[in-house]
């Protein structure tokens, strides 16, 4: 990926990844991915897979670079939003299979849920956004090894580089290592 994707703002890449420009999805995805996670620790709920509730996360995240209009606020705030969601409503859905007493699960913030009512996606659009967020998925399984998607799937179920290191039966520098080619294969393919 060309280094100039770095000095854009949000707002600029959102402009470039509204017209299909993979560089400016792949950069933006970067600079979120850590508030995708640190979001995903709020939902440690029976039955919910912390991979899934990341994965919703990134759902949200394609539906606010989609759905963003620069008019009405900074993208951070509304790819929160979009995020918080995306990943409140998967949580909902899992409490209402899974544990129907705790199917009245209410997050801590509902003014942010409130402010989202009005940004569901169109089914066609759902499916759109679904399709590619599936080709940005397959495109990472076939740059990364076996090692470096372990640890990339560690990484954003939240776990430090000793957890990992330990879990994988390497060293905290194996890790960051992995994790840094991890970051330049997908800025190179994404």
């Amino acid at each position: 990926m060309e280094t100039i994707y770095k000095e854009f703002t949000d707002e600029q890449l959102i402009l470039l990844a509204q017209d299909n420009n993979s560089h400016a999805i792949s950069e933006i995805v970067f600079r979120y991915l850590s508030m995708v996670r640190y979001m995903a620790t709020k939902y440690g709920l029976p039955g919910m897979e912390s991979d899934d509730i990341i994965q919703e996360g990134f759902l949200g995240l394609m539906k606010a670079i989609k759905l963003y209009q620069a008019e009405k606020g900074s993208f951070k705030t509304f790819s929160k939003i979009c995020i918080h969601s995306s990943m409140t409503t998967a949580a909902r859905f899992a409490l209402s299979q899974k544990n129907s007493p705790l199917s009245n699960y209410t997050s801590i913030d509902e003014s942010e849920t409130a402010m989202v009512d009005h940004l569901s996606l169109d089914p066609q659009q759902n499916v759109l956004v679904g399709e590619q967020l599936e080709e940005i998925m397959a495109k990472i399984a076939m740059v990364l090894t076996p090692l470096e998607q372990q640890t990339l799937k560690l990484y954003l179920a939240g776990h430090s580089y000793f957890e990992i290191s330990k879990l994988l039966s390497t060293t905290s520098k194996a890790v960051d290592n992995a994790l840094q080619r991890v970051r330049r294969k997908l800025q190179s393919v994404i």
